[in-house]
């Protein structure tokens, strides 16, 4: 199953295929070993205030949400074999590097995840 993010400020689609890595596998796997990932595509981390790029091929942007979906910070293209964290996030989301600066985004935003069904 897919989801799309949306920023709650301005309505905003800012991917349509969010994944959620809800697994033991998913999450240790990650985007680890990928050659690289779609403008359209994020990966989302419950119950996680930070993310590592060890072993990935490519930059990724990062937001970090608290409790309440609110962005609390924002990293623009960390580079492989990097760390990141917030301690007031619960949540992490990761994009292809870049994507964050095409949109209308910023901390303080709130974002709503809206399940799509693929099948």
């Amino acid at each position: 199953m897919t989801y799309k993010l949306v920023n709650k400020r301005n309505g905003e689609v800012i991917v349509k295929e969010a994944r959620i890595a809800d697994s033991f596998f998913k999450r240790f796997l990650g985007l680890m070993f990928r050659k690289d990932m779609s403008l359209e595509e994020a990966l989302v981390f419950h119950h996680t205030n930070s993310v590592h790029t060890c072993f990935m091929r490519f930059a990724i942007d990062v937001i970090f949400l608290d409790k309440n979906m609110q962005i609390c910070k924002i990293c623009r293209t960390l580079k492989p074999w990097r760390l990141a964290g917030s301690l007031a996030a619960k949540t992490t989301i990761e994009f292809p590097a870049n994507k964050l600066s095409q949109q209308d985004i910023s901390v303080g935003d709130t974002l709503f995840i809206e399940g799509v069904d693929t099948q």
